[in-house]
């Protein structure tokens, strides 16, 4: 992954302070911390967790990427037979198992959601390279 300095916003400084930290791009908008905090500062945000960033001009003029929220989703990385797994549990829990109008408090979405989920799992293919799983482009 490519790596960039971001900024991360230092918590009780008492004013508006910001650390420039190296961080690995998983998108265009959000990018994975992978610097190490310092022993003396408290960061807003966690090394190792993703964050949202948006473009901030500094008092100084000069203007960078600023984390601004932990990045609304979470990445795995899975192998072709933990894939596998998720994907036929998915499928029992949105058609084999009768969870009788406790669905939503059981799993804690809706069986639509589940539903457009398991959809959007099988439309990723595993590759056998042992790669992890990509989505499907149609070859």
């Amino acid at each position: 992954m490519q790596a960039q300095t971001i900024y991360i916003p230092l918590t009780n400084e008492g004013t508006d302070a910001w650390r420039p930290v190296t961080a690995e791009v998983v998108s265009p908008a959000v990018f994975r911390l992978s610097s190490q905090m310092g022993a003396d500062e408290e960061w807003e945000y966690a090394p190792g967790q993703a964050v949202a960033v948006e473009l901030r001009r500094f008092t100084d003029g000069k203007e960078g990427l600023v984390a601004v929220q932990i990045a609304p989703y979470a990445r795995i990385d899975l192998n072709e037979d933990e894939f596998r797994i998720v994907n036929n549990a998915l499928n029992e829990i949105c058609n084999g198992i009768d969870l009788a109008g406790e669905f939503d408090t059981r799993i804690g979405g809706s069986l639509e959601e589940a539903r457009t989920l398991l959809t959007r799992l099988r439309s990723f293919r595993v590759s056998r390279s042992g790669a992890g799983a990509r989505q499907n482009d149609g070859q």
